[in-house]
């Protein structure tokens, strides 16, 4: 009798990554590691940002399917210890992210200083070798969030003016979850919602290959409770200039405590209910630094 080729889905894994001849590092991948059935492998690269070499590390799915229907969410932890001394490591910790077919790697640019890295006084590199201690966690592909998204109202004059309903279900299981991609300012853009270490975020991004077109931004955004008696959540409204790949992030709406204690009623049938606003105009403020990259 044929045995079933079955695959472990692991919700979490560490793993150790050794680069060799790190000195002459230009882009190296990972071998594959299965989390949750799904292969990840992560991308290591020598950056140029303004001037100055910097060590990137990024995650990146390994879903070799060509559909662009499917997606996955993870999130990783990076970290980097000496090998002697009383020096403190690093650790760069990426959030949840829905990785999907466009193929973007999401982790940091600017992990480490070049500089940094190979000043033997630090400690991090021996042998001209470099070990990464990495943690990658998947969410469950079987039982996922989904985001309902919804146009309220949309006018555009001198700036444009966008009113979008978010609501996003099986919240005891929410990791991350995306929008359907819309258009603001002719630039292709999609919302997130995603659960951090303690807190609920939405980040905005655009998804344009262009980087000619800019839109500076101004983001809005009210969690709704079923109650009547519960004022709505207000943070304070985020600006940015985008363009590209950019992303502009709502910071810390409510901590994951607060927003499933019954008597707030933001919770209601494992779901949420977000309003917002998106309000962008042409700009030519050049672009922010973010942490994204292909």
């Amino acid at each position: 009798m044929a045995e079933a080729n079955v695959i472990a889905t692991i919700p979490r894994k560490n793993f150790f990554l050794k680069i060799a001849n790190i000195s002459k590092l230009e882009t190296i991948w990972s071998p594959e590691e299965m989390v949750h059935g799904i292969p990840w492998k992560i991308k290591v690269t020598k950056t140029t940002s303004e001037e100055e070499q910097r060590l990137g590390v990024y995650l990146c799915c390994a879903i070799t399917d060509k559909s662009p229907d499917w997606s996955h969410v993870a999130a990783a932890t990076f970290k980097l210890q000496p090998l002697s001394g009383n020096k403190s490591g690093i650790t760069r910790g990426i959030e949840p992210y829905v990785f999907d077919s466009s193929g973007i790697g999401y982790g940091n640019a600017s992990f480490i200083k070049w500089s940094e890295l190979l000043n033997a006084e630090n400690n991090y590199v021996k042998d001209d070798t470099l070990t990464l201690d990495i943690t990658i966690e998947a969410a469950n592909p079987k039982n996922p969030s989904k985001l309902l998204f919804a146009t309220i109202e949309k006018s555009c004059v001198e700036s444009c003016s966008s009113k979008y309903r978010l609501n996003v279900t099986n919240i005891d299981n929410l990791m991350a979850v995306k929008s359907s991609q819309f258009k603001v300012r002719n630039l292709p853009w999609l919302f997130m919602v995603y659960k951090d270490l303690s807190h609920l975020r939405v980040s905005l991004h655009c998804r344009s290959p262009s980087t000619e077109i800019s839109c500076k931004l101004e983001v809005l955004l009210k969690l709704i409770s079923s109650k009547k008696d519960v004022k709505p959540i207000e943070p304070a409204p985020q600006t940015a200039v985008l363009k590209n790949y950019g992303v502009l992030t709502v910071g810390k709406i409510i901590s994951w405590d607060e927003l499933v204690k019954p008597e707030n009623g933001f919770v209601n049938d494992n779901s949420i209910v977000m309003e917002v606003e998106v309000r962008a105009s042409k700009s030519e403020v050049p672009l922010l630094t973010t942490n994204r990259n292909n």
